[in-house]
């Protein structure tokens, strides 16, 4: 069977799609890109650079209210309080970011809001469905979960 696969033109097939697949991006060596900045700007410096290049510029920035609304969605999963909202608009200082991002992270709500993800991939479910829905004890788990991220539990010790 092999024999006449080949004999029907299956080798010829198979090289010409190796050296087809030997020019996609995924089997090319990447090359080092040269960035002139250092630390937590380099993305910053390579995405203005990209952008540089194709005629693009930046937007201005954000106000500080949709920043925190954006920022709190994103690491909470809920709006931010009027209270927070008028605390950080009054933050004038240089860290006022770092401090906010810092302050959603350590909430409760993080570990909720980033534990959404692994419970749709887990398919992990508190109830059995819309008919027939007993008891189920997986709450513990759950919280368990939530804990992990709120803890900060390194990737190979929570899987």
């Amino acid at each position: 069977m092999i024999l006449r696969y080949l004999i029907a033109g299956g080798f010829f097939l198979a090289t010409s799609l190796c050296l087809f697949s030997s020019e996609h991006w995924a089997y090319k060596v990447p090359k080092k890109a040269q960035i002139s900045a250092k630390g937590s700007e380099v993305i910053d410096v390579f995405v203005r650079d990209s952008m540089k290049g194709k005629g693009v510029g930046l937007k201005p920035r954000a106000p500080k209210y949709t920043l925190i609304r954006r920022l709190s969605w994103d690491l909470r999963g809920i709006p931010p309080s009027p209270e927070e909202v008028i605390a950080f608009e009054n933050d004038n200082s240089p860290d006022s970011w770092k401090k906010l991002v810092n302050k959603f992270i350590e909430s409760p709500h993080f570990g909720e809001r980033m534990a959404q993800n692994w419970f749709d991939l887990a398919r992990f479910a508190d109830t059995s469905g819309y008919a027939a829905d007993r008891t189920r004890n997986v709450w513990p788990y759950r919280d368990w979960v939530i804990d992990s991220f709120n803890n900060n539990m390194p990737f190979d010790q929570f899987t």
